[in-house]
């Protein structure tokens, strides 16, 4: 549901001249007045009145859609949130690849696989290790210790 408004009685007769305009308008001037009133207060008032003429089961299915696009939103925004970090670690296994090819050459055909069961954090402390790793071995040893935990 909308929020409540707080009107000042001048504001309240300003808006009842405003619902006989609105009475003696059709459906498409009505449309056409919102689109101009966008992001205004008269875009508010607009749905205010539209609300206020619902039936109770109008009213009803108005609140349980908004409260469902709500929840979408939501939803939408975790799953960016997920997404994001996913597209992190990828672009961190791969930068360690990468570092990890240009200074030992061969690299185990699975480096990729166990770089990328390691959470977050530990992938930024093997970006350290890597540069200071006398070897390959050394390297695989470091993915090792932070996989056993």
């Amino acid at each position: 549901m909308p929020e409540k408004l707080d009107i000042a009685e001048a504001d309240l007769k300003q808006l009842d001249r405003w619902l006989v305009f609105l009475a003696a308008r059709d459906d498409q001037t009505l449309e056409a007045l919102k689109v101009k009133a966008r992001g205004s207060q008269l875009e508010f008032a607009l749905s205010e009145i539209e609300y206020a003429a619902l039936s109770k089961k109008e009213k009803m299915l108005y609140d349980a859609r908004i409260e469902g696009e709500r929840i979408q939103r939501t939803i939408l925004a975790e799953n960016a949130g997920v997404a994001m970090a996913a597209g992190r670690v990828e672009g961190k296994v791969a930068l360690l690849l990468r570092i990890a090819q240009r200074r030992f050459a061969d690299l185990p055909s699975d480096l990729s696989q166990q770089l990328q069961k390691l959470p977050d954090n530990q992938l930024d402390e093997l970006a350290d290790q890597i540069l200071d790793a006398p070897d390959l071995k050394g390297f695989l040893q470091c993915i090792e210790t932070k996989r056993k935990g």
